[in-house]
């Protein structure tokens, strides 16, 4: 059996090439394989790969599930900024089914873990999120706040990032 991360590059490739059948199939043997091995990490790397893949599939309720275990174990693990990432796509699916309010509620969700562990890159990634909810709301004057936020946190890092 292939190594969990020889699976994983093979998943993440056939991504990156759209052929999103393909790539779960290799997340979800990635999947079998961390889990046997105890690999909780990246046991849930591949459940948040996978819930993200549901959403370019447009399968909702396969996403939201895919996704809140990953988030589960992120959260068991304190792994701050896989929680994150997690939340972000959680808004995502969120705003792709019209439920702007669930959307802000994630969104509030990645400022406070990123306050909690005073991370203010992560608080970047939050503010950008809010921008994007406020741009689906049309509220521009708060999109622009938003952006302007992210943007002046991740030049006083020294960190480049397109904000959306």
């Amino acid at each position: 059996m292939p190594t969990g991360n020889l699976l994983n590059s093979m998943a993440n490739l056939k991504t990156q090439m759209r052929d999103i059948p393909t790539a779960d199939q290799y997340y979800r043997q990635a999947l079998e394989y961390h889990r046997l091995v105890g690999d909780r990490w990246a046991e849930a790397v591949n459940l948040h790969n996978l819930g993200v893949n549901a959403i370019t599939l447009a399968e909702p309720e396969q996403a939201e599930q895919l996704l809140t275990a990953a988030l589960d174990l992120r959260r068991d693990m304190g792994d701050a900024r896989g929680e994150m990432s997690t939340l972000w796509s959680l808004a995502r699916l969120a705003v792709n089914q019209g439920d702007v309010d669930l959307a802000d509620q994630h969104t509030q969700e990645m400022e406070r873990v990123a306050l909690s562990v005073d991370d203010q890159y992560l608080f970047g990634q939050a503010q950008e999120s809010a921008a994007h909810i406020d741009m689906v709301r049309s509220d521009w004057p708060a999109a622009l706040d938003h952006s302007s936020r992210a943007l002046s946190i991740y030049d006083s890092q020294g960190r480049t990032r397109k904000v959306q």
